[in-house]
């Protein structure tokens, strides 16, 4: 934890005392222990990810873009399961 944030956590057990709650300040303190503070406060995996490039398998899950200088739209939203690829299109 960084000097800084160790500070807010101890400014805030501070005054938890001086409120004359101990419960409180103990539970601060075990909340900041177990808390990662910085700039990652989670660690997940996202749903999806686009890989341009990538090498479309059996099984892929894929969204078909708008030829270039179109927008998206809904229909380009839509994501589609690979069932197979023969001769180089999907189906």
């Amino acid at each position: 934890m960084s000097q800084t944030a160790q500070a807010v956590v101890q400014n805030l057990v501070d005054r938890a005392v001086k409120l004359g709650d101990r419960q409180l300040a103990a539970d601060i303190r075990a909340f900041a222990a177990q808390r990662q503070f910085g700039l990652v406060f989670e660690h997940n995996r996202p749903e999806r990810l686009r890989l341009y490039g990538k090498p479309i398998m059996e099984g892929d899950v894929v969204q078909v873009l708008p030829e270039r200088g179109k927008k998206e739209d809904s229909s380009s939203q839509l994501l589609w399961l690979v069932n197979a690829v023969r001769g180089g299109l999907l189906i």
